[in-house]
């Protein structure tokens, strides 16, 4: 994944493009590995929400390679010496996928599979009743943040609007 991403989107729109294009079965048993600049620019968080978010495309395991976000991150969390593994120029993939992020548009998981992707602005005229936010890939500190200036935004917009 390469490209600058756009400050309205988060890593779930990363993964759910990812899945839509594989389908829910697409790494069934597999590791996939995610890599590029607009993966170096992540925080920990976001890369917990790739990795997470395998799963959900039958993946055993998603990994991103450790560099100095990663050991920043783990600085006092542990007291063991460790040694990071890295994909050497030998490694081979089953299937390679590239996106330009700079690109992406924010993404909806429609029901009921993480692969039914719609582009958000297509489901404007869905009614929100509720929203649950806080499993175990939209539970993060960010997740909230971004969930509060969406309901911000709103709230404005439906106040200026009763004005």
């Amino acid at each position: 994944m390469d490209g600058e991403m756009p400050p309205y989107l988060l890593a779930k729109d990363l993964i759910l493009q990812i899945i839509g294009e594989i389908s829910v079965a697409g790494a069934t048993y597999k590791a996939m590995e995610f890599v590029g600049t607009t993966v170096e620019s992540l925080n920990m968080e976001e890369r917990m929400t790739l990795c997470n978010m395998v799963v959900e495309a039958g993946g055993k395991n998603g990994v991103v390679t450790a560099d100095s976000t990663t050991f920043k991150y783990l600085e006092g969390k542990t007291s063991l010496p460790f040694e990071p593994v890295y994909s050497d120029a030998q490694a081979s993939y089953l299937s390679e996928y590239r996106f330009d992020i700079s690109k992406l548009e924010p993404l909806v998981a429609k029901p009921h599979s993480p692969d039914n992707r719609a582009l958000a602005r297509e489901c404007k005229d869905v009614k929100v009743d509720r929203v649950y936010i806080g499993s175990c890939t939209g539970g993060k500190t960010e997740d909230f943040l971004a969930a509060a200036k969406v309901f911000v935004a709103s709230v404005r917009v439906i106040h200026s609007h009763s004005l």
